[in-house]
This record gives structure tokens, C-alpha cells and sequence, in this order.
């Protein structure tokens, strides 16, 4: 990636649709996009349960932006490149979270057709998530469909929000919100405050959905400042923030800790060693297992 090149803006508008097209968005026109650094056990457990429970017809792709991460994270995230399971976007220095997204969704903009299928909904989510419910995109798309909403989030009140969606898991229609006069993620610790801001005084639609409320995702949170904490990165901007807020939060959900719990040993015992090759097996084999249970619930009615 091009040292040259402002990732703090937005430069590729998404393209207008034709007026014939046909309107609503659903999980097989829908990108899931994130962004790693020096996370590689965490983006490795999120893209394993994006396939383990949403299947291949889930989404139309994974996108993951990689922030110059030294942890051993690059080789897995190319492994999984080269193996088809994701894009990856991969940067030789950090630009932050709110860049990284910038880049992500201007890549999907360029690349929207491209042979591939038509991307309507982009999914943000941290690296430290895991997804719970396989019918969680098709109901938060289908929520974006009926408001014609611009973003579907969950809001967040804490100390430092005042029930603004969280950036952790927030669908966007980039049809609405990646063009101007929309503001762009920004290198910030809330890097989608300004966008937010901007849809609400642009009169567009924001529809709350209960992702962490109702189980479709757990988020563990403060993943990528524990590890900044941890690796001691004095030279990250947020070094000074990240040793007194490292501890996960858990979204404040009870009982996301026992949840994440068996969801983590469920992947550590697919994935008992944390290399390329292992990580590869273990998501097609996911991917593998949730396509035929698809199968036979179609062709013998629900699996138990």
C-alpha cells in the first residue's frame, strides 16, 4: 500500500445504482469488513465464526484490512487471501481503525462489480467479535431494507458515548453514506462520530438493532489495545490510553463472558495451534460443515 496515498478521506463515491434496480439488501449482497492489528488469534476466531455459523450464503465477502501488524497475524490473513476465504487490504504501516475502514469501503466502491457479486451492505466489525446467530444478517438487513436506513447499529450509553451506534458492529448502506456530503471514518478513538453526525443532519434513517442485546455477537472490546498494551507499541498514539483500558468489557452484557467463553474453547479446539495451515483447515472445515447442515435442512427439513 502506497505510503503517498490520504487514508483519512474518502476518495471512490459508491457508484449510484441503476434506477431499475431492485431495491432491499440481503446476506448474499452484504461485505463484512474489519480491521487487524497485532490481533491474530482474535480476527482468526471472528473470520472461523463468521463461516462456522453463517455459512458461505451468509455474506458475500470477507474484507480485512491489516494495520502493519507484527504478531504473526500478516501469514495467516495471507493464507486465508490465498485460500479464497478472504480480501485482505494488506498495509506496510498503521493509519488507525478509522483510516483503515476508509480504505476498506473505497476498495469495495472500485471493486463493487468486478465480476463478482454486487455489494449493497457493508457489515463493520471488530476484530474482537464473534458471531452468535446465523440469522443475524438476514435480520439486520432486512431491518435496513424496511426504514431504508443509512446505518443499523446498536446504540451505546457509557461515559463516552451518549447513545451513539458502536463502531464494534454497525451495518452500513454505502449506496447512502459513502459519498458526500457524508463524512469519512476518522483517525480518532470514535472514528464514526463524525460520519454518525453527519447521516443525522443529512436527514437519513438510523435504525437501532440490538446486536450485543440480543446474543447475535458477542464483543469482547479493548482487543487492539491490549495487545498495544501488551506488545508495549510506545510509538502507537494510543500506548498512554491502552495500559489503563485493556481489560475486556464485554459490551457491560450478562452473561457475554460465558458465552464468549465456549465459543473461544470451541475454537481452540478446532484450531489447537495458531498457524496459517491450521486456521485455513479449521474455517473450510467450518465452512464445510455449515454448508451441508444447510443441505439437509433443505432437503430433509431442520437438523436438531
Amino acid at each position: 500500500m502506497n505510503d503517498d496515498h490520504d487514508h483519512e478521506t474518502r476518495h471512490d463515491a459508491w457508484p449510484v445504482a441503476p434506477a431499475s434496480a431492485a431495491p432491499g439488501v440481503t446476506p448474499a449482497t452484504t461485505a463484512i469488513v474489519t480491521v487487524n492489528h497485532n490481533t491474530g488469534d482474535l480476527i482468526a476466531q471472528l473470520i472461523w465464526s463468521l463461516y462456522r455459523v453463517l455459512g458461505l450464503d451468509g455474506f458475500a465477502r470477507i474484507l480485512v484490512v491489516d494495520n502493519a501488524s507484527t504478531d504473526g497475524s500478516r501469514p495467516i490473513l495471507r493464507a486465508l487471501a490465498d485460500g479464497g476465504l478472504i480480501d485482505l487490504i494488506a498495509m506496510d504501516y498503521n493509519p488507525y481503525h478509522g483510516p483503515g475502514l476508509n480504505d476498506a469501503f473505497d476498495h469495495l466502491a472500485t471493486s463493487r462489480h468486478n465480476g463478482r457479486t454486487p455489494i449493497d451492505a457493508v457489515w463493520v466489525l471488530d476484530s474482537d467479535c464473534v458471531v452468535l446467530r446465523p440469522d443475524t444478517v438476514g435480520i439486520a438487513t432486512r431491518a435496513m431494507t424496511e426504514t431504508n436506513a443509512a446505518l443499523v447499529g446498536q446504540p451505546v450509553w457509557d461515559r463516552w458515548n451518549a447513545g451513539t451506534f458502536g463502531l464494534h458492529a454497525l451495518l452500513v448502506d454505502p449506496a447512502q453514506v459513502w459519498r458526500e456530503p457524508i463524512a469519512s471514518f476518522a483517525e480518532h478513538g470514535e472514528p464514526s462520530r463524525n460520519l454518525q453526525e453527519s447521516v443525522i443532519a443529512a436527514g437519513l434513517t438510523m435504525t437501532p438493532f440490538p446486536f450485543t442485546a440480543d446474543g447475535h455477537i458477542v464483543h469482547l472490546g479493548r482487543g487492539t489495545l491490549a495487545r498495544v498494551a501488551a506488545m508495549e507499541e510506545r510509538d502507537n498514539r494510543y500506548f498512554a490510553w491502552a495500559k489503563d483500558h485493556s481489560a475486556p468489557h464485554f459490551a457491560q452484557e450478562p452473561s457475554a463472558d460465558r458465552a464468549y467463553a465456549a465459543i473461544h474453547a470451541a475454537f481452540r479446539r478446532d484450531v489447537p495451534t495458531l498457524d496459517p495451515h491450521s486456521v485455513v483447515t479449521a474455517i473450510n472445515r467450518a465452512a464445510f460443515l455449515r454448508s451441508s447442515q444447510a443441505l439437509r435442512r433443505t432437503d430433509d427439513g431442520p437438523v436438531d
